[in-house]
């Protein structure tokens, strides 16, 4: 299940943003397959400006690259972190 976490966004922000996936993903195959995670957070660099970015947590399978390239669209920095294994509920 591939987690597109927000960090360094205003909860408005994070919602506006959660929309903007929602539409890029509308039409995908795997459109139930991800979710959004907002995680409250002050993200800056070394002059103090605000550097928020998305962070994709995902195991490696064929949707990956598509998601990546969709999330581009948005103009944020963007972090992948590989997870190992994803345990689905029973």
């Amino acid at each position: 299940m591939p987690n597109i976490e927000q960090y360094g966004f205003s909860v408005d922000e994070a919602l506006g943003i959660d929309s903007m996936i929602h539409d890029l993903f509308e039409n995908k195959p795997y459109r139930n397959d991800y979710v959004t995670t907002f995680i409250e957070s002050d993200v800056r660099d070394h002059r103090n400006k605000k550097q928020p970015f998305l962070r994709l947590v995902t195991t490696k399978d064929k949707h990956t690259d598509d998601i990546i390239n969709e999330l581009k669209k948005l103009k944020f920095d963007i972090e992948v972190m590989p997870l190992n294994l994803f345990i689905p509920k029973e």
